[in-house]
């Protein structure tokens, strides 16, 4: 038989092409029946915390483009359930909105309309209301208090924010890429592109991101990560530890690759003072026995639900708890809760892609 990824001759007993790394199951559409199962203060311990944990879920989504990886393998369910949620996400129109912090309660409700170029905001807490409206390439800001109301047009450079944000938004989705030109544009625009130019080569930014792309499909790199994430699984339900063990491996998967595929980004010596820095953090976290807590979260097939996790590092602590029920098509609603240290924060998205009318009448009339 012949490898159907390369072309290669293979023998009937193997699983892998040895030519290309592609899996050799006979099934008519790969794609849609991936399973992607996510395996098995001190300063330097929070550091290690921020940088394992980002690092673990760079790791996660970029493993997902790996399509040809063979069902039921250990990298998988949550990271292809997970970019299903957040493609669902991106196609949001409007939902009313919650957010709580400090005993204060935010409400209202948003639409965004990338095709026709309509932004709409309403938010109101504790009798002050704010409204935002933009379309037809001009846009209106409102407040209303106790003490009256008042609102003014978008001034020029606001309104060019919000159209770049749409083409932006657009080429994204539509192209799933930004040109060098573009990612350089908007470096500059954000103030990054002096600040970074001294470290690395922006125009390198964009061939290194595809390099860092193609290493993450590599079943070599997937074998790896999948050793050295240590995710456990029971039924459905997967748990990530923040431990010095697995956190330390991890980092050291994505050292190594930095250091063959980002060659080219880093100006000077600046890629051996990186590597340098983070193998000694890498020491720090192994040697550290650090225990951070854990993540979990319900993942089966192209089904995500609830996330939920502590973690604590010195006497400080961050819970988290989101709830949701997404089904591979349809997110009907999202609430969560996080607390740091005890203080508080809620959220939620009620009413997805069914409010009706963003900005009330009333408002909206007071507007124009």
């Amino acid at each position: 038989m012949f490898c159907k990824n390369c072309g290669k001759e293979l023998s009937d007993t193997v699983k892998f092409c040895p030519g290309c790394g592609a899996s050799v199951l006979n099934t008519t559409d790969f794609t849609n029946n991936i399973v992607i199962e996510l395996p098995a203060k001190s300063k330097g311990g929070l550091i290690a915390l921020t940088i394992g944990g980002v690092l673990i879920v760079a790791g996660a989504i970029g493993a997902v483009t790996f399509i040809n990886i063979q069902k039921n393998r250990p990298l998988a369910v949550a990271a292809l359930a997970s970019q299903n949620l957040s493609e669902d996400i991106l196609q949001i129109a409007n939902a009313n909105f919650s957010v709580g912090v400090k005993g204060q309660t935010i409400t209202g409700s948003a639409a965004i309309d990338y095709d026709a170029d309509v932004l709409q905001a309403y938010f109101s807490a504790d009798g002050i209301i704010y409204a935002l409206s933009y379309e037809n390439n001009s846009g209106y800001i409102y407040a209303q208090t106790d003490w009256g109301s008042g609102g003014y047009e978008m001034d020029a450079s606001m309104i060019e924010d919000i159209q770049a944000a749409f083409r932006s938004a657009k080429d994204m989705r539509e192209n799933q890429t930004v040109s060098d030109a573009d990612f350089r544009q908007t470096l500059e625009d954000s103030g990054l592109l002096d600040k970074i130019s001294e470290y690395i080569i922006p125009d390198q930014i964009n061939t290194t991101a595809q390099k860092l792309e193609n290493r993450m499909k590599n079943l070599n790199t997937i074998n790896d990560l999948e050793k050295a994430l240590q995710i456990e699984k029971i039924d459905h339900t997967y748990t990530l530890p923040f431990r010095s063990e697995n956190m330390a491996d991890t980092l050291g998967v994505f050292i190594t690759i930095t250091e063959e595929e980002c060659k080219e980004l880093f100006q000077g010596d600046y890629l051996d003072q990186f590597i340098s820095e983070c193998s000694e953090l890498e020491n720090e976290i192994r040697n550290g026995n650090y225990d951070f807590g854990q993540i979990s979260w319900t993942a089966e097939k192209q089904c995500f639900q609830n996330i939920s996790g502590n973690l604590h590092a010195d006497g400080d602590s961050l819970n988290l708890s989101l709830d949701f029920s997404y089904d591979g098509s349809e997110l009907s609603g999202i609430s969560g809760s996080f607390s740091e240290n005890a203080e508080l924060i809620t959220v939620s998205l009620t009413d997805i892609n069914q409010v009706s009318e963003v900005i009330p009448e009333e408002i909206r009339t007071q507007m124009h």
